[in-house]
């Protein structure tokens, strides 16, 4: 297999490749050529990107996986197609480009024995107007955030960037910033669009005026992006791929901001995960720009210059709002007008309901930075840039914590209006433990053996909307390397399975798990490696697969169950038997393990009068700690425990509960959700196995699989 070269000088060099087969056969596949700035084993000087490669009179280039593909033109019959891919970083020196050239259906059925097959690779000029370097386009989409409790005593105005096209959406007011720090009023602004390859585009500008009694503080604005890293997201790490700019300052007679602007930029990878936008849109990503700054009111006598508030030289308080388990340090940020003195007391509390400090180890001390019994207040004093910050090392924790920050006034400060000076305005809350009991029940326990143990789950409680918000974002993205292909083994019991789909062969990564549209792979099947080449996937273990849809998904915090269900004794000499119910799965026999909250309706049977034990016709789904409502059913009534057969025990005593009455209950066991099963019989046994997904927790609970619903007996 040939090439040709139409650069004026050499550049570069392309290898060739022979490739033996059989007189009169069909020859097709895909074959590897390589271009290299190694010249007579010289270095031409000449670095090499795949996007700068073209095959000349050929459509495209359209994006295959991280190369650029390019179909048809000045090629010999029998080529389909050719994609460029950097086998390095693009323009780097040593970069290499590997040149994929796909046969189509028709090549080599002559009786010749030697034919050659062309291919005319042709470099983008980078210079001139005749035949410009194509632009690949990709999204873009960022979130400017700016507090604005300001009102009217200034205006901010957001620039319609035209080029490259930006939208611009206005998402409204929130009163939580990203991250769970505590300011009001936060503008959120969308900026969304197509930019180009290669070089930083503008796509979002903002500018704020001051009106003419008011101005900028010296130190404004404060500006710094989130969820661009690879523990915020879960899938690249942007931070390299996007700058700001603060421009335009403009200010008075007396030295004072009236006017800034802020800029943003955003350069597209072209390599690694990022190289390709998420499938659901980089929206998804939540990348945002946050703009802080402080408003300053121009007095009208000569004094201090005092901050636009509804008064006070210490206004706000900036601290994280949720606390993982672990506990760490968190940094509370106090700000205000420098020079001004304030007294800063962390103390915990007997719960996240409660004011009531803890009866030992309640208060901070900044010194030890250890918790103690006795009561500790530090006075502190805002700094020239208009805060002063505290940092605060929290333990870990097995149940909820509650920590509560009051700040105080000094003879040099008063409070704004905005600033915690009481338990319960300023609350930090941890979150403990909680349990996951996963077991089977039955109500006919004489049908079986001895029931297997309990699985256990223990993770962090998710009572806490920020955490459960971060998982889920960060579950959300991985789960982008799931994803659904045909394929086969041609029918064979084999370990080697082959991709119909080309195109989504780079997804597929080793220690996915496979599952099939049919349910005929068998559970817990993995990838072991991929071959991208012959676009094969070696499997843990051999599997028949006839040309069927193939889910592929990673496997990460997975709790695998299994539990054995043997037959019972039976009476005298009988046996009993057990079967398969096809009829039912997992799922539908335990509705609860796929997170909350939901919606169930139950049906009392029986009246109840003066007692806290109600009888229903069944409770499958049912979960401890669950709301419960109805007629007659006083507020705040929980479920608090299942008792065999049939009843349930509620939080307090009901007056009145009429026979058929219908109960609602919701809530349920968290984040909680299955991602495989399987109801089998090995023997005269009955295996339920699969695996749940655990994010979050709110409170201890256990959820029973009603293996009555699964199992025949006979």
């Amino acid at each position: 297999m040939a090439s040709t070269n139409t650069q004026t000088s050499a550049k570069w060099t392309v290898t060739t490749t022979s490739v033996p087969t059989v007189i009169g056969t069909t020859l097709t596949g895909t074959y590897e050529l390589t271009i290299s700035n190694i010249v007579n084993s010289v270095y031409t000087g000449h670095d090499l990107s795949a996007k700068d490669f073209k095959i000349g009179g050929a459509s495209g280039p359209a994006i295959a996986g991280n190369g650029f593909k390019w179909t048809g033109g000045n090629v010999d019959s029998e080529v389909q197609y050719v994609v460029f891919t950097d086998n390095g970083t693009a323009g780097d020196p040593t970069n290499t480009i590997k040149v994929e050239v796909t046969l189509n259906s028709t090549a080599i059925t002559t009786s010749n024995a030697n034919q050659h097959i062309t291919i005319d690779i042709d470099e983008i000029p980078n210079e001139g107007t005749d035949d410009p370097p194509p632009q690949n386009r990709r999204e873009a989409c960022l979130k400017t955030v700016y507090p604005n409790p300001y009102g009217s005593d200034h205006t901010i105005s957001i620039t319609d960037i035209t080029d490259p096209d930006m939208t611009e959406t206005s998402l409204g007011n929130s009163s939580a910033t990203p991250g769970g720090v505590g300011w009001s009023n936060l503008n959120v602004t969308q900026h969304s669009g197509m930019v180009a390859e290669g070089s930083p585009s503008k796509i979002a500008e903002l500018t704020f005026t001051a009106s003419g009694s008011h101005y900028y503080s010296s130190a404004s604005p404060f500006v710094g992006f989130q969820n661009l890293g690879q523990g915020q997201n879960g899938w690249y790490d942007y931070t390299n791929h996007y700058s700001f700019n603060v421009f335009n300052k403009v200010f008075d007679t007396s030295n004072r901001m009236t006017s800034f602007k802020v800029e943003a930029f955003y350069n597209p990878p072209t390599v690694g995960n990022g190289a390709v936008d998420p499938s659901d849109g980089i929206c998804s990503l939540e990348h945002t720009l946050f703009i802080e700054y402080m408003l300053n009111g121009i007095p009208s006598d000569a004094g201090n210059m005092l901050p636009v508030t509804t008064g006070g030289n210490i206004y706000n308080v900036v601290y994280p709002k949720d606390i993982k388990t672990t506990g760490g340090s968190k940094r509370i940020c106090v700000k205000g007008t420098p020079g001004a003195a304030y007294t800063i007391k962390v103390q915990k509390t007997q719960g996240h309901a409660s004011n009531t400090v803890a009866t030992s180890g309640a208060y901070y001390n900044f010194t030890t930075n250890e918790f103690q019994d006795d009561e500790v207040t530090l006075v502190g004093t805002i700094d020239a840039k208009g805060q002063d910050v505290q940092d605060v090392s929290i333990p870990s924790a097995t149940s909820n914590t509650r920590y509560d920050i009051i700040i105080g006034s000094s003879s040099s400060s008063t409070l704004a209006s905005t600033v915690p000076d009481a338990p319960g305005e300023a609350k930090m809350l941890q979150y403990g433990n909680a349990t996951l009991t996963l077991q089977v029940s039955t109500s006919t326990a004489a049908n079986f053996g001895t029931l297997p143990s309990a699985v256990t789950i223990t993770k962090p409680s998710s009572d806490t909307p920020n955490l459960v918000q971060n998982y889920s974002k960060w579950n959300k993205i991985y789960s982008k390397g799931s994803t659904q292909v045909r394929g086969q083994s041609k029918g064979a019991n084999t370990d080697r399975l082959v991709i119909n789909d080309k195109k989504v062969i780079d997804r597929i990564k080793p220690g996915m798990r496979i599952t099939s549209s049919t349910g005929s792979i068998a559970n817990d099947t993995t990838v072991v490696s991929v071959d991208r080449r012959s676009n094969k996937v070696v499997l843990s273990s051999a599997q028949a697969i006839s040309d069927v849809d193939l889910q592929f998904e990673p496997v990460y915090g997975e709790k695998a169950f299994s539990f054995t269900i043997t037959p019972g004794s039976g009476e005298g000499e009988s046996t009993i038997t057990l079967n398969v119910n096809t009829a039912n799965t997992i799922q539908n026999s335990t509705d609860k393990i796929f997170g909350a909250p939901q919606s169930i309706t139950k049906t009392v049977d029986g009246a109840v009068s003066d007692s806290a034990t109600v009888q229903l016709d069944e409770y499958d789904t049912l979960v401890a700690g669950m709301s419960v409502t109805g007629e007659n059913i006083s507020g705040g009534t929980t479920l608090n425990e299942l008792v065999h057969p049939r009843s349930i025990t509620l939080s307090s005593s009901q007056d009145s509960i009429d026979d058929n009455a219908i109960l609602t209950f919701t809530g349920g066991v968290g984040d909680v959700y299955l991602t495989r099963q399987s109801v089998v019989k090995v023997g005269n046994n009955i295996i339920i196995s699969g695996a749940l997904r655990c994010n979050g927790i709110p409170a201890d609970v256990t959820v029973n699989i009603n293996i009555d619903n699964l199992i025949n007996v006979s």
